[in-house]
Formats: structure tokens, C-alpha cells, sequence
């Protein structure tokens, strides 16, 4: 496939995806006034552009949960947000626990440490657990696959709850992880449990940046010292299931390494979600065949995005003249959207084109009753309506 038609197709699935208007209810700001840490939590929800409308009502997101929320999230919503946008990455629904300054050590750190106390990371783990979670699955239509985000402290936390509580997130991301804490001992307890060959988890990335490196301040020394550990360690695990990148940067400060490692990080773990343009040229079944092995590796049915099958529909029959390999590509649309109107008018067209109005007007009929009367698009859903029943009279007479 030549470069130019490589950028079209890219450039009108972008077109596509992003052409729904933003919901004013897509952020909400809640609390949870947690029994178990006995104070309330702020909660940040930023839902996926297209949640409300009616021809995604039945598609389920994986959940990012990220820590000190309030800092970085614009930052990593439009990261999320433009690779999504691209086919890099799926949508997801993204959970913020905001900054808590006052029971941040406390909440973040699994042992006690003499100068700032803490110890309360396993109580924190069971908010997690027992009180954020169900509040978001019985709330919002989640997939069963969760990613923990931390950095620095809350780097530490994710790398805990990476061995705490294996099967709670599927994927763990820890950005310059405070590992010099208490003696380093969640170093040694994550190599315990890397050791131990028993991971449950996907997914696991870790980033370090040079932490006062030249300074040799003991805290950086401990933290560079303890991520090089587990990063040797790991390179012995052989588990197929399971998947590692730990990246040291020499030349990023402590504070940067969050917006270094957000997109790498989601780059690496979903290196196989891209679909080639040259898949679609294939036909369906390698089509749907990319995202059946995507379901498999995430374990959640993985459902093509609208605009992916649109184009690849049009890809085929408008670039390429192939109205046979089209033609299926548009019926998955109708089948795996069978409340867009897009979906449902691009196979009327396709019908209408062949010739065959019979089946072309039950679906114009069917999409006009998903648009309110009061939308332009009733008006030429409606008149092509017409359209197709007069010539249907015409080829009988």
C-alpha cells in the first residue's frame, strides 16, 4: 500500500472518531467518604468522548485509575485522548484519585518510616478494592481490565499493589517509584514475588529518571539501586502471559519521568491495537480476526471502534472498486452498532446501489427512528426514504 493512501485512510478514521460532540457530563467530580481510611476521597471520572450516544450504549472501557490526580490530568487525558483518536490505544474510562497532602505518606506507603510514619498503603489497597471500584463498575460500563498509575510515591504504591494484590489490576505503571522508602523494602518485596514465577498480572512498566544523579543523595541512590534490581530479576521471567519494560532515563529530572513514561508506557502495552490499513485490504475475516486475538490478550471482548469498520468498508469499495469485500464489513457495522445511523445508512446505500431497495429501506426506516425530528439529518434520512420506496414502485410497474 503506497504512503498516500496509508495517510488517507488514517486521516478519515481521525475524521470519524472525533466528530461526535463532547457531552457536558463526560467529567464528573465526586467523593467517597471511605469507612476503611475513615476520610474522604476526591474522585475525578472523564468518560470517553462518544459514552452517551446511543450507538455505543453497549460497549464496555477498560479503566485507567491514576494517583495524585489534580497534577497531571490534562496532560494525560489529551495523551490518552490523541492516541485513541489514532487507533493506537482503545478508549478508556479514566479514574483520578486526587492529591490528598495531608494522608499522602500514610496513604502511599506500605511500612512505617521514622521521619514520616505512613504504613497505611495496605488499608489504602482495600479502599481501592471495596469502595472506588464498585462505585465505578455498578456507575459506568467498565471492561474487566484495570491499570494502576502512580508516580514517585505513588509509583511506590503501584509496585506494592503489583505484589499485595496481583489479580486487582491487570496492568501497573510506576513512574520514578519512591523505592528508597522504609529500607527499600517494597524492592525486596517485589523481587519476592517476581522471584516466586506466580504473576497474575499483564502487564508491568517502570521508568527511573536520574534521581540527583552526581548528588549521590542516599534516597536517589536507593531508588536507581532498587530499580535496576527488579529489572535484572525480571529479565529471568519467562512467563508468556506476562510482559515488563523498565526504561532508565539519565537525563530526565524525578518530576519529569511521569510525562515521559505515560505515553511510552501505553505505547508498549498496547503495541499489537494498532490495525494496519493493509488488514481491512484483506477482507473481514482478517479484520475481525485482529481483534479476536486483542480479546485474547486482554482478556475482554474488544470491540472495533465505528469509524475502523466505516473505513474499512469504504476503503474497499470506493478506493479499491472491491464491492464483494466490502459488502461484509458494512453488515459487522450494522451488527456491532445496530443503533448508528451511520452504520445503518452506509449498508442502505450500499443496497440501494446494488439495486437491491428491498433490503436498502428497512434499515433508512429503521435510522430514521433513532434522529429526532428536529435534526437536520431527519430531513435527508427522510427524503431518501421517499426516495427509495418511489424508484421500489417504479422497478414493480
Amino acid at each position: 500500500m503506497n504512503y498516500f493512501l496509508t495517510r488517507m485512510l488514517i486521516l478519515l478514521g481521525l475524521a470519524f472518531s472525533t466528530s461526535v460532540l463532547a457531552q457536558d457530563n463526560l467529567d464528573v467530580q465526586t467523593t467517597i467518604d471511605s469507612t476503611k481510611l475513615q476520610s474522604i476521597k476526591n474522585i475525578s471520572i472523564r468518560l470517553p468522548q462518544d459514552y452517551y450516544e446511543k450507538q455505543t450504549s453497549h460497549v464496555s472501557y477498560p479503566v485507567l485509575y491514576f494517583l495524585d490526580a489534580g497534577r497531571a490530568d490534562e496532560y494525560i487525558h489529551a495523551e490518552i485522548s490523541t492516541l485513541s483518536a489514532s487507533g493506537i490505544i482503545p478508549d478508556f474510562i479514566v479514574v483520578g484519585i486526587k492529591r490528598d497532602g495531608k494522608n499522602r505518606y500514610r496513604d502511599f506507603t506500605p511500612v512505617t518510616n521514622e521521619e514520616n510514619k505512613g504504613g497505611g498503603a495496605d488499608d489504602f489497597v482495600h479502599f481501592i478494592e471495596h469502595e472506588l471500584i464498585p462505585y465505578i463498575d455498578n456507575n459506568y460500563r467498565t471492561a474487566d481490565f484495570r491499570i494502576l498509575q502512580g508516580h514517585s510515591l505513588g509509583g511506590l504504591f503501584s509496585l506494592h499493589a503489583f505484589q499485595a494484590k496481583p489479580k486487582l489490576f491487570q496492568a501497573h505503571f510506576a513512574f520514578s517509584p519512591s523505592l528508597y522508602w522504609a529500607d527499600s523494602s517494597v524492592t525486596q518485596s517485589v523481587k519476592k514475588y517476581v522471584a516466586s514465577a506466580n504473576i497474575k498480572q499483564s502487564y508491568l512498566y517502570a521508568n527511573m529518571g536520574n534521581e540527583g544523579l552526581g548528588l549521590q543523595r542516599a534516597n536517589g541512590i536507593a531508588m536507581r539501586e532498587g530499580f535496576i534490581e527488579i529489572s535484572r530479576l525480571l529479565q529471568y521471567t519467562n512467563k508468556k502471559s506476562f510482559r515488563h519494560n523498565f526504561e532508565l532515563f539519565e537525563e530526565d529530572p524525578h518530576h519529569l519521568t511521569q510525562f515521559t513514561g505515560m505515553r511510552r508506557a501505553l505505547r508498549d502495552l498496547y503495541k499489537n491495537w494498532y490495525l494496519a490499513p493493509v488488514v481491512s485490504l484483506q477482507g473481514v475475516t482478517a479484520f475481525k480476526a485482529h481483534f479476536d486475538r486483542l480479546s485474547t490478550q486482554f482478556g475482554y471482548k474488544v470491540t472495533p471502534q465505528e469509524g475502523t469498520i466505516y473505513w474499512a468498508g469504504v476503503a474497499n469499495e470506493r478506493m479499491f472498486g472491491n464491492r464483494k469485500t466490502a459488502l461484509p464489513f458494512f453488515k459487522l457495522y450494522v451488527e456491532l452498532y445496530p443503533n448508528s445511523v451511520n452504520a445503518l445508512e452506509s449498508l442502505a446505500d450500499f443496497y440501494k446501489d446494488d439495486g437491491d431497495l428491498e433490503k436498502a429501506i428497512p434499515l433508512i426506516n429503521k435510522a430514521l427512528t433513532l434522529v429526532s425530528k428536529t435534526d437536520d439529518k431527519y430531513l435527508s434520512l427522510f427524503k431518501k426514504s421517499e426516495e427509495f420506496e418511489s424508484e421500489l414502485k417504479e422497478q414493480g410497474s
